[in-house]
């Protein structure tokens, strides 16, 4: 596949129309709107934008635009986009090989373009090579030519109904109708693969041989090979929906409509209204841009009004807008910090005193709203991805803190509970995926109810094992240096507490994800590496549980061996996921061993630390 990329990337410099109008400001609303099926599911405009500039750039919007604003220059006025910087090359020394300005923070199209054809004879044989043989800098030029020519599909997927810079002789130009595109230039197709054929019969191939009549029927000719060669398996922009029986739900490109002629009528008119945009875009009249790009999503709703909902369409760009994990994490920050200096002055008012409860529900509010949006969006529990777990353990984190909290009594509770959640979702963007974070599961776990039953209540107990974990934390720092005896004992409450309840949801999640093994692929148990994880989980539950009734371990062993449950649930929940290997293999996750090791380390030693400095004070005491 990537042979065909490079292939795609290097090809004859395209002839893009232009634009030479002057910059006026288009009201974005409408268009934004624009429904579009990308990666197996409809979303706006607005969300393709972000996820096809922050592919290539790294960034959600550039200096002098959005996302959309600069979607709609590279889809209607594609010369200009291909001059505007948007390609990051991270690797300095790769920027020096590929001979580009290394003071430069972004490089556009025509400057990439061509370093990279010039090294293509070098480049060529890393596509064949395994991924882990790859060093950095080849892996970096190999995203960099898959970028580039995503970008070229970009930038070819709407040529099909923009104007053309040709000039026609008189006896094919009688034959054309308004402006020339490929539509019309369709029309002669014939008659120029003829003449041409003729010209070249008679002269070869030499241009400078042609007299200037047999020139443009030359570059006419060659312009329409490009524009199909531009054509080939370029699926990027699905807008128009397909009408026929047999093709429900479908979407196709204006390419697939002009080439292939499926969508009926309505497909028809609906390209028709499109290149009027197209046209509203380069005569610069704004106005009319707004009027047509209304008139579009009024028509494309109408046509698909079962699948197509405007509502979530707009919900979407309100989540993408809002960036609401930043202000989640915002609040749980000022809530650790106000709870953080009551624990040293208690005010008398009590607003004050309420202070860090109200900024922890606030932020436990606008959580769950936001998984509320993600459900709605994407019709489903959000919890399908390994990014979407941990966005769902910290609500269950910061959700607990609060109901632990008890009037008048520390807030280590909800310290501990918003700490863990903030610290967790600052960690959550490592494992985004690359493209877009609204994903569509694959098949064989896009059921509903089992990822409602199963998934969700594992994940739940991911979330509770984790907060036991931080309370035996917290229980062993304040059994060593605070010598707060009753604190200590109301941590041990929460522990013992928190860890039984996280038992029972992690057993219960364990045996439905065997039920639904069970119905899905006929068997219970395989031992699969999820599989075995979480059963770890349950066993050291269980073993802390009796070793805490028995007596065999002391109530700062029980802390201490409470801790470590962190460690367990980080094997479980991230580090079977780097075996790439069992039937949950599509949570396979590159680059994280060493922050695994890392962390399972760093553990340890603080784990050993706080238990020591915990059973000195017990001696001594």
């Amino acid at each position: 596949m990537r042979i065909f990329l490079i292939l795609a990337t290097i090809i004859t410099a395209l002839l893009l129309p232009q634009n030479a109008g002057a910059e006026v400001h288009f009201e974005m609303q409408y268009f934004k709107t624009l429904p579009i099926l990308h990666e197996g599911r409809e979303k706006p405009l607005s969300s393709f934008a972000d996820i096809m500039l922050r592919q290539f750039s790294g960034r959600e919007k550039l200096q002098n635009m959005n996302s959309s604003q600069w979607l709609a220059a590279a889809l209607f006025d594609p010369q200009s986009a291909a001059n505007v910087p948007v390609f990051t090359v991270p690797d300095k020394t790769l920027i020096t090989k590929l001979k580009l300005d290394s003071a430069q923070d972004l490089y556009s199209y025509a400057q990439i373009q061509p370093a990279l054809k010039a090294i293509r004879d070098e480049a060529l044989p890393l596509f064949s090579k395994e991924e882990t043989a790859l060093t950095g800098q080849e892996k970096t030029l190999l995203r960099l030519y898959e970028n580039t020519a995503l970008f070229t599909a970009l930038l070819r997927s709407f040529t099909a109904l923009l104007p053309l810079d040709l000039s026609l002789p008189p006896a094919y130009q009688d034959q054309i109708d308004g402006a020339l595109n490929f539509t019309e230039l369709l029309k002669v197709e014939k008659q120029l693969e003829q003449d041409l054929t003729g010209i070249i019969t008679r002269k070869g191939r030499d241009p400078s041989k042609y007299t200037p009549r047999e020139l443009a029927i030359a570059k006419a000719s060659f312009h329409l090979q490009t524009l199909r060669a531009g054509a080939q398996d370029n699926e990027l922009l699905r807008i128009i929906p397909v009408q026929w029986e047999d093709s429900k739900d479908q979407w196709a490109t204006p390419w697939t409509i002009m080439l292939q002629g499926q969508g009926g009528p309505g497909a028809a008119f609906l390209l028709s209204q499109w290149t009027d945009l197209a046209g509203a875009y380069r005569q610069n009249d704004a106005p009319r841009w707004k009027t047509i790009s209304e008139d579009i999503l009024e028509e494309t709703l109408l046509q698909n009004p079962q699948s197509l909902n405007i509502k979530r369409l707009k919900i979407e760009q309100l989540y993408r807008a809002v960036h609401p994990y930043t202000l989640i994490i915002t609040l749980y920050g000022l809530s650790i910090f106000a709870a953080t200096f009551l624990l040293f002055k208690q005010p008398t008012a009590r607003l004050l005193r309420l202070a860090p409860t109200l900024l922890a529900l606030t932020g436990i509010v606008l959580h769950i709203v936001t998984l509320t949006a993600r459900i709605y969006i994407l019709q489903r529990p959000p919890v399908g991805t390994l990014y979407e777990s941990i966005l769902f353990v910290t609500l269950i984190c910061a959700a607990l803190g609060i109901l632990l909290q008890r009037a008048r009594t520390s807030f280590i509770p909800l310290i501990t509970g918003t700490g863990t959640a903030a610290a967790l979702l600052i960690c959550a963007p490592v494992f985004k995926p690359d493209g877009d974070s609204l994903e569509v599961l694959a098949a064989v776990l896009n059921t509903n109810f089992w990822l409602t039953v199963h998934v969700l209540c594992i994940t739940a107990g991911y979330g509770v094992c984790i907060l036991a974990a931080m309370f035996a934390h917290s229980g062993l720092y304040i059994s060593g240096f605070k010598h707060n005896k009753e604190l200590s004992k109301k941590l041990r409450q929460n522990v013992y507490r928190t860890s039984i309840a996280a038992l029972l949801l992690t057993a219960i999640g364990t045996a439905l994800g065997g039920i639904w093994a069970d119905q899905s692929w006929g068997r219970f148990w395989g031992w699969d590496p999820k599989e075995n994880g979480a059963l770890l989980i349950v066993l050291w539950l269980i073993w802390v549980q009796h070793g805490r009734i028995s007596k065999h371990l002391s109530s700062i062993g029980f802390m201490a061996m409470s801790a470590a449950l962190n460690i367990i649930v980080a094997i479980s929940w991230f580090g079977v996921n780097l075996l790439n290997v069992g039937l949950h293999s599509y949570g396979f996750t590159s680059g994280l061993a060493g922050g695994l090791i890392a962390f399972c380390i760093a553990e340890i030693a603080l784990i050993t630390f706080l238990y020591i400095a915990a059973k000195k004070q017990e001696c001594a005491a």
